[in-house]
């Protein structure tokens, strides 16, 4: 399922940044799921607790996603990883997963969190590094 994930927790921990996250592409139909972070699109994310691993950080988000409305069916792969810099200049590594939905009706119920479903070419507002690793994804998909 996912092939490189090893290489990037450890390569992670060698890096020891001060925060871990998993973010995930959740994807239906050819197009991926964002969410209203402040004042552009991302993807869902949440950070690492120190007592799990990334991929448990994943079924902790799915498992609040269902009660929330930000629900994916399962993991598909490893799409890649970027670091930034926090608002209290703290630095976190961020490890981007892909996912799948047959319910895409299902995310951000009851306006809870505003989102949009985006193709190929409607990633110009979203985050620069999340754009960075979708248009890849995009560029070697097979969708239209």
């Amino acid at each position: 399922m996912i092939n490189s994930i090893d290489d990037e927790l450890e390569q992670a921990q060698r890096d020891a940044p001060d925060h871990l996250q998993v973010s995930v592409a959740v994807e239906h139909e050819g197009r991926v799921l964002l969410i209203r972070v402040n004042n552009s699109w991302d993807l869902p994310t949440c950070a690492v607790d120190p007592s799990e691993t990334a991929l448990e950080a994943l079924d902790r988000m799915s498992a609040l996603g269902v009660e929330h409305g930000l629900a994916f069916d399962e993991v598909t792969g490893f799409l890649g990883s970027y670091d930034l810099t926090l608002g209290d200049g703290s630095d976190s590594r961020v490890l981007t997963f892909t996912a799948a939905t047959t319910t895409p009706d299902a995310p951000c119920h009851a306006g809870r969190v505003g989102h949009r479903w985006a193709s190929r070419n409607d990633l110009s507002d979203t985050e620069e590094n999340t754009r960075r690793l979708l248009t890849s994804w995009f560029s070697n998909s097979p969708w239209e």
